[in-house]
């Protein structure tokens, strides 16, 4: 990190501190379930305007898993990060594919949700769909070289895990022998 090569997640649930001139992102703690609010997140961003400039994206409000509900609660938000010149992200959350998404309000799509919603094909379509329409095909391509590596890694972990134990004749932790 001090080299530069690595940026860091600041939320207002961590109390942990921005390394001036260091590149960051603002999440909103959701997924832990200590969101402070919306007035007290905007508080929490506007307290480091500062360091705006480092900042790769602030996360709006999400409900995690629940594409409608987090849409519902963002949509509101996504203007008031902006204002305060933060690059905003919304979060995918599982389902999003069926629903109306406001690409022109947010920066980032961040996708959020399931494991098994993150690989799949929709939310892989959504991501595609976005580099195609902002002439991103380099990052098309990646995203769908990522999904494959993704989905090779879990499907090997899931083989490994179903091979039996193998014995080495180690004395079981407990003294179960």
């Amino acid at each position: 990190m001090d080299r530069g090569l690595l940026g860091q997640i600041v939320t207002p649930a961590t109390g942990n501190r921005l390394k001036p001139g260091r590149a960051w992102c603002a999440d909103n703690a959701a997924f832990s379930g200590r969101y402070p609010g919306d007035d007290a997140y905007l508080a929490w961003l506007a307290a480091r305007l500062p360091s705006v400039g480092d900042c790769a994206v602030a996360v709006a409000p999400d409900i995690p898993l629940d594409a409608a509900a987090t849409l519902a609660l963002s949509a509101p938000m996504l203007p008031r990060i902006r204002a305060l010149s933060y690059p905003v992200a919304l979060c995918a959350q599982d389902g999003l594919e069926q629903l109306d998404v406001p690409w022109r309000d947010f920066d980032v799509l961040f996708i959020a949700g399931s494991t098994q919603w993150k690989l799949s094909a929709a939310a892989a379509a959504l991501a595609r769909d976005r580099a195609d329409a902002e002439g991103w095909r380099g990052e098309a391509e990646g995203i769908d070289l990522t999904l494959t590596f993704q989905r090779h890694k879990r499907d090997g972990a899931r083989r490994l895990s179903r091979r039996e134990p193998i014995n080495l004749g180690l004395p079981r932790v407990g003294g179960g022998g």
